[in-house]
This record gives C-alpha cells, sequence and structure tokens, in this order.
C-alpha cells in the first residue's frame, strides 16, 4: 500500500500523534540500491537504536539485512524478528555484564568491545561459560572530520592479524581483499 494523504490522516485519526508510517516499497528499493552499490564482501547491518519496530526489522531481515543491537531489548527484538544469532552484532560502550552473558549464549556473531578492560572481562565471562567470545575491536582513528570540534582515537595497534600502517587515513586501508 502507497502512503496517501488519506492514509495518514486515517491514521493519525486511529493512532494519534506521533505516528510513523513507512512505505514498504520506498523501503525495499533504498536496500536493494545500498546492497547493489556495496561489494559482495560488505555486509549490511540495521541498527536497531534507529528504531527497533519489530515489523520494521521483520522486513529489513527480509532483505538479507543483519541486525546491529545495544541493549538486551534490542538483542531478544531481533531474535523475535527471526535474524539468526550469527547475523547480529552487539555493540556499544558500557555494556553491562548481563548483556555480554546473554550475548554469548545466544551466539552472536560478534560482541564490540571498546576497551581493554571489557576485552578482558569478557573473555574471562567466555572462560566461565565454556565458550570462546566472538570478539570485534573498535578503532578510533586519530582523525577529527572537517569542522567537527570532537576528536577520538589515535589507535596504536598492537596485535591484529591484518597489517595496518601506522597512521591509516585511507578507507583504501580497510578494503575488502579482491
Amino acid at each position: 500500500m502507497k502512503l496517501s494523504k488519506e492514509l495518514v490522516l486515517q491514521a493519525k485519526a486511529t493512532f494519534g500523534t506521533p505516528t510513523y508510517l513507512y512505505d514498504e516499497a520506498v523501503l525495499r528499493s533504498s536496500f536493494n540500491e545500498l546492497r547493489d552499490a556495496l561489494p559482495d564482501c560488505v555486509d549490511i547491518f540495521y541498527a536497531l537504536k534507529v528504531n527497533p519496530n519489530l515489523s520494521l526489522v521483520k522486513l529489513i531481515r527480509s532483505y538479507g539485512g543483519n541486525t546491529e543491537v545495544c541493549s538486551l531489548g534490542e538483542l531478544e527484538i531481533a531474535l523475535k524478528a527471526g535474524v539468526a544469532p550469527h547475523d547480529i552484532i552487539f555493540l556499544g560502550p558500557y555494556k553491562k555484564p548481563e548483556e555480554h552473558r546473554r550475548a554469548l549464549e545466544v551466539g552472536v556473531y560478534a560482541i564490540v568491545v571498546e576497551s581493554e578492560t571489557e576485552l578482558r572481562a569478557l573473555s574471562a565471562l567466555a572462560a566461565t561459560l565454556g565458550c570462546s567470545a566472538p570478539v570485534a575491536i573498535r578503532i578510533n582513528p586519530n582523525f577529527s572530520a572537517s569542522g567537527s570540534p570532537w576528536k577520538m582515537g589515535g589507535a596504536r595497534p598492537i596485535s591484529v592479524s591484518r597489517k595496518i600502517p601506522p597512521s591509516p587515513t585511507s578507507a583504501s586501508t580497510w578494503r575488502c581483499p579482491t
């Protein structure tokens, strides 16, 4: 069903405001356009923090999208939407031990660690649970966006499986192998 003025007014009368309406055809077209623009080695992850609506997550999953979650609630929504645990990444600062535990128990694809302290805590929990922790490491390069007062990072890799120049300033450094 295409969005129309009548549909918007009907939704307003039925549900009040604010009400969010999505055009499924536009959503599908936008997803496919993004998919077609990316190399095959790149997976698309929908961040539930944008909108954790179960129906929306199910739609994006039906197009082949994976999910990115940053809370237990978002993880449960992704699972309820039918997203396989191996298609979920869990990220965000200040993750609680119970979030780490649940992510390990269901078998998410990766838990993005933000610090050495978090990595050590996650590793200890995984050992206690008798499993390995699928870890991705967040890297904050040492540069700021043009015009932005914010600056993060200063990555100093000490052990990674891919050689990275001391000051990786080009996106080509991180490209998928061909």
